[in-house]
């Protein structure tokens, strides 16, 4: 899985109604929060509302797990994020030389 939308198709039943879910379009994190979700999808009355980038920084809004359990998730989805920013800041610096 590589896409938001793959995403998104594939946990519909646990999309929040009304929300549009995953927004992040990085293999690298769809293919980490396919992993999560594979366990999150267990817990009774989990939904997910929105998974974007606001401000420089991921969010994760969900209902039915711990505040502390989304911030874990947020934290992992930042280092990514940040990780990925930085390597293409880095292809952008080589791409002028």
């Amino acid at each position: 899985m590589k896409t938001a939308k793959e995403f998104n198709e594939k946990y519909g039943n646990f999309l929040e109604e009304g929300h549009y879910g995953m927004a992040i379009d990085l293999p690298e994190i769809v293919d980490f929060l396919d992993h999560i979700f594979q366990d999150l999808v267990k817990i009774n009355g989990f939904k997910y509302i929105q998974i974007k980038v606001k401000f420089g920084y991921a969010r994760f809004y969900t209902k039915g797990i711990s505040s502390d359990m989304c911030y874990m998730i947020e934290g992992k989805l930042n280092q990514m994020l940040k990780a990925y920013q930085e390597e293409q800041e880095q292809r952008n610096e080589n791409n002028k030389v």
